[in-house]
């Protein structure tokens, strides 16, 4: 399917068409050649289509123009905002907004990488210069805060309801294996819980005051 053709060929019919901007019938102008392309805000790169014209271009453009993010940005808008300067009424269908979605991701997902190119999920494992880090105590980002209610109540709804595979389960339980084995000098307590053993041992131990 040539998409240039089919644009160029809505275009020139809009063009023979004489259209103004009136109550009588409902026109939106577009750019012919994309501001992001180099085009002209001018009356000689604008032309008055309609609703469903504008649509179905911006969706042909995408296709003439596919590593073009700012042409891709501009056909998700047309999907998801409203202006009250722009009444469209057109039917978007399930495969069109499928379409896009999948575009504005791979642009979103291309974007993160390049600006944040410790943090993407490819450093993940021994690739990610954490891997094997504990960080306990003052190391810890969270030391000395807590959940509020609100956030507590909400973790443990999404848990509550959460259903784990005998998989997932099994996981689970090999992620303690090689632990290694912390001991409170105080009540000789064993465990590979590092947080509960912070909380309620060593300096919080009860048996300190038998002392």
């Amino acid at each position: 399917m040539n998409y240039t053709t089919i644009y160029c060929s809505i275009i020139e019919n809009a063009r023979l068409s004489v259209r103004t901007k009136n109550c009588d019938e409902y026109f939106e102008s577009h750019h012919i050649l994309p501001r992001c392309l180099g085009g002209y805000n001018d009356k000689t790169n604008l032309v008055l289509l309609t609703a469903k014209e504008h649509f179905l271009c911006h969706h042909l453009l995408t296709k003439i123009h596919p590593s073009n993010h700012k042409i891709h940005h501009a056909y998700w808008l047309m999907l998801n905002a409203s202006s009250h300067t722009q009444s469209r009424d057109v039917l978007v269908t399930s495969s069109s907004y499928a379409y896009a979605k999948q575009e504005i991701s791979k642009i979103q997902s291309t974007r993160w990488k390049l600006d944040n190119p410790n943090n993407y999920r490819s450093n993940k494992g021994i690739n990610n210069p954490m891997y094997g880090v504990h960080r306990f105590g003052e190391d810890n980002p969270f030391y000395g805060k807590t959940h509020s209610n609100e956030t507590k109540k909400l973790i443990g709804q999404k848990n509550k309801n959460k259903v784990r595979t005998d998989e997932h389960r099994k996981n689970m339980s090999n992620s303690w294996i090689g632990r290694p084995i912390i001991i409170c000098p105080h009540c000789n307590k064993q465990s590979v819980h590092v947080g509960n053993m912070n909380r309620y041992h060593f300096n919080n131990c009860k048996f300190i005051s038998l002392k």
